[in-house]
């Protein structure tokens, strides 16, 4: 029941029919692209909007790196898994920085945007995927909790933004983004997804203590988000159930 679930979801982006703005004016959906890349430069979202993708990633991720390093320095507990998302985020803070600062030169990585338009109904997939995931996630004998012990309120607020927060943000901006948009730009909507897909689960193999059922998830997770991503040319739908999924992780697992 949880897979036709997920099956149906999937099927809902699919057949959402809602005005979009094609940045290149292509049928993103177009069954060529679903085994073969696009046209270079396809995910990198141009204007019209207000600050574009590249300097959104790089003020994002300087403020959510912030917080994080105070998290690293007064939470010994959790210090080991905040050097590694700081990490991450030192990455894709110099390439915003630098797509930024050269941005005729340095459009390596495709980097999309928020779609431009229809956000309700992107928010509405994102919680319907959401959905899917945490009915997948409870079915497993082994459930996943992203709940830790703590010992006042002192530290439940700081690992709050942790893990509902900048996690959530960062691994979309990563896995759910720049690398997603890239892959599929690159090899097409099927196998870029699959990589993609993968690559996400195989980053979460000792968060889910190697348990393949959980790794399945967060692979179906991913595959879902990047349809998403290929429908509205947008990033949002994976924030926004990520973010739910780890909220309900934190809080009723």
């Amino acid at each position: 029941l949880a897979l036709l679930s997920a099956v149906g979801v999937g099927y809902l982006i699919l057949k959402t029919d809602i005005p979009l703005r094609q940045p290149m004016n292509i049928n993103y959906l177009d069954e060529k692209y679903w085994f073969s890349g696009y046209p270079e430069g396809a995910f990198s979202v141009l204007p019209p909007y207000t600050i574009d993708p590249q300097k959104f990633i790089f003020w994002a991720s300087l403020w959510l790196a912030l917080p994080m390093l105070w998290i690293f320095i007064n939470l010994p507990n959790v210090s080991n898994i905040t050097l590694v998302y700081l990490i991450i985020l030192s990455v894709f803070l110099s390439i915003g920085l630098l797509e930024y600062m050269f941005p005729l030169r340095m459009r390596a990585s495709a980097i999309v945007g928020f779609g431009g338009y229809s956000y309700d109904v992107q928010a509405l997939i994102g919680a319907a995927i959401a959905g899917v995931t945490i009915f997948l996630f409870w079915t497993c004998s082994e459930r996943l909790s992203f709940a830790m012990q703590f010992t006042g309120f002192e530290q439940t607020i700081p690992m709050f933004y942790l893990t509902v927060i900048a996690i959530p943000w960062i691994e979309e901006f990563v896995f759910g983004n720049i690398l997603a948009s890239s892959f599929i730009e690159e090899l097409g909507i099927v196998p870029g997804s699959l990589l993609i897909s993968f690559v996400f689960s195989a980053f979460h193999f000792m968060v889910y203590s190697s348990n393949i059922y959980l790794l399945t998830v967060a692979f179906i997770f991913r595959l879902l988000t990047s349809l998403a991503l290929v429908k509205f040319t947008s990033f949002l739908p994976g924030i926004v159930g990520h973010t739910i999924v780890n909220f309900v992780g934190f809080f009723f697992s």
